[in-house]
């Protein structure tokens, strides 16, 4: 609704949550002027592990942090995608 008024839209997936960042950006991407993507900070503090869905939970956050190199090689090419501080330093000590 706002895009279609002629607003700017930007939008911040920071905790990333999904592990198709890509399908994220495609769905958005018409509709958007940028988009941030930033990982979860803090992950131990935050989650005691109590159920079953909280360890479903942490493991998905150890997909995303396994596959997060990939991750920015796909969205890289991409002029609306920028990069929050913790991405940035993860690429600058994986590259």
């Amino acid at each position: 609704m706002l895009h279609n008024q002629g607003y700017n839209v930007s939008v911040s997936a920071e905790p990333l949550l999904t592990t198709d960042p890509m399908r994220l950006y495609n769905m958005m991407e018409p509709y958007i002027s940028c988009i941030w993507f930033g990982e979860m900070n803090y992950v131990p503090i935050l989650i005691e592990m109590k159920t079953e869905e909280d360890k479903r939970f942490l493991a998905k956050l150890d997909v995303i942090k396994d596959n997060l190199k990939t991750y920015v090689e796909q969205l890289m090419k991409y002029d609306k995608v920028f990069w929050k501080k913790g991405i940035r330093k993860y690429l600058k000590d994986h590259a």
